[in-house]
């Protein structure tokens, strides 16, 4: 089990080449006690990277709203930043 708290990934899914490495990663870095905040502008292929957390059934997704974002960081109305909280799901 691994030692982190935390991870913050920030702007780390825009060249989707890079998204099945970025998730593998993930998985060797996270345990269940792992909270990862994940903060994206929205360009072609970030979303996709979410797809493939689906994918896996390995991590619990929540997005956090836009108006909770909004008292979070200071941003331009429709500026296009997303950000999803994401944990490892517990092994049955």
């Amino acid at each position: 089990e691994t030692d982190f708290d935390y991870i913050i990934m920030s702007e780390l899914v825009f060249e989707a080449d890079l998204h099945d490495e970025l998730l593998w990663s993930m998985q060797r870095l996270c345990s269940p006690k792992t909270v990862v905040y994940h903060i994206f502008l929205d360009r072609p292929f970030s979303f996709m990277f979410l797809a493939k957390v689906d994918d896996t059934q390995a991590f619990d997704v929540k997005a956090v709203a836009d108006e909770d974002l909004d008292n979070l960081v200071f941003l331009q109305q429709d500026a296009g930043v997303h950000m999803h909280i994401m944990q490892l799901k517990a092994k049955s």
